[in-house]
């Protein structure tokens, strides 16, 4: 998929919810900019997003605890 086709894909308005979560699925990418903000969020179409979330979300666990008991 070319840059642009991309970008047209991005554009479209009826890919983003009310809320500025991200969901098409004929864009490959898993993290795609975000629309209003700075920064990235997750493809939600995109079948890695809920065990990337997932694996982000454990990591912050497993650091708090750890910070907290050792």
């Amino acid at each position: 998929m070319t840059r642009d086709e991309l970008r047209k894909l991005w554009e479209t308005p009826s890919n983003w919810s009310s809320l500025g979560r991200y969901h098409c699925e004929a864009d490959p990418r898993l993290i795609v900019p975000k629309r209003i903000r700075f920064g990235w969020t997750l493809n939600w179409a995109n079948p890695l997003a809920w065990p990337v979330l997932v694996v982000v979300i454990a990591a912050v666990i497993g650091f708090v605890f750890f910070r907290r008991f050792f």
